[in-house]
């Protein structure tokens, strides 16, 4: 038995019969100020964190949308 160290040892096949391959993207945007990519959903979702742990409490069917749009958020696409 061998160790192997390395950053990939999956084969193509294993990944595509996984879903990976053909349904994996996430969408990404680009700051236009610094040229840095991020994910979109990543950045929905800290922002409603940020908003719903503001001083001034949101009214609960905004909280409750909020929350949605943060569970939803991940199947965004440009559209």
């Amino acid at each position: 038995m061998l160790e192997m160290t390395c950053t990939n040892m999956m084969l193509g096949d294993v990944l595509k019969t996984s879903g990976h391959v053909d349904k994996f993207a996430d969408f990404m945007v680009k700051d236009l100020k610094n040229g840095q990519c991020h994910r979109a959903d990543k950045l929905i979702s800290d922002w409603v964190d940020k908003q719903l742990t503001k001083k001034k409490a949101p009214k609960p069917e905004e909280k409750t949308a909020w929350l949605k749009i943060q569970q939803d958020c991940e199947e965004y696409d440009q559209a």
